[in-house]
């Protein structure tokens, strides 16, 4: 295995266990759980506001967006794609973000979710339609595992009455 592949093995592992922690913690930490763990909170916060307000808040249509994809073929400025919106409800979740998760679950489901398979337009442009490229309007399968493993993770955030979960609308 090459020092590439090696390095995004450890990388993927890691992040999994991460993730997986979650499901078995009976609640988030204390608040008095050290200077450091709080400097990260508050860099972390102060990170996901950003990212909110850089990439979903200014577009208005509650998806992620994708501000360095300014045309895709020269036809569409400022695309959503569905592997943003995977990596948007993942960092909502990590950040105990409930409501900024509830918001683009929301607008994924209303804006990027098909009606005949409940899998996800792989990309919509600035005011939410699809996108066909060649006459194809494929999902990307990566996106929905993603949104998936999201929603089981706050699923089981509910279920176990996690505070900042259990008046969630996910179901």
């Amino acid at each position: 295995m090459g020092f590439i592949k090696r390095g995004i093995f450890v990388s993927i592992f890691i992040i999994g266990l991460a993730q997986a922690s979650l499901l078995y913690r009976s609640s988030y930490p204390a608040v008095n759980y050290g200077a450091k763990v709080v400097a990260w909170d508050t860099a972390l916060t102060n990170t996901l506001a950003g990212y909110k307000s850089r990439f979903i808040d200014a577009y208005g249509t509650g998806l992620v967006h994708d501000t360095s994809r300014t045309t895709v073929d020269g036809r569409i400025a400022s695309a959503s794609v569905s592997e943003g919106t995977g990596y948007g409800l993942l960092l909502f979740l990590w950040g105990n973000r409930q409501d900024d998760f509830d918001a683009l679950w929301s607008a994924a489901v209303n804006k990027q979710q098909k009606s005949n398979n409940k899998l996800f337009k792989w990309i919509v442009d600035k005011n939410g339609y699809e996108v066909s490229f060649d006459g194809s309007t494929n999902n990307a399968t990566d996106a929905d595992e993603d949104i998936a493993l999201a929603l089981i993770f706050a699923d089981r955030l509910k279920k176990l009455g996690f505070a900042d979960w259990k008046d969630s609308s996910i179901d």
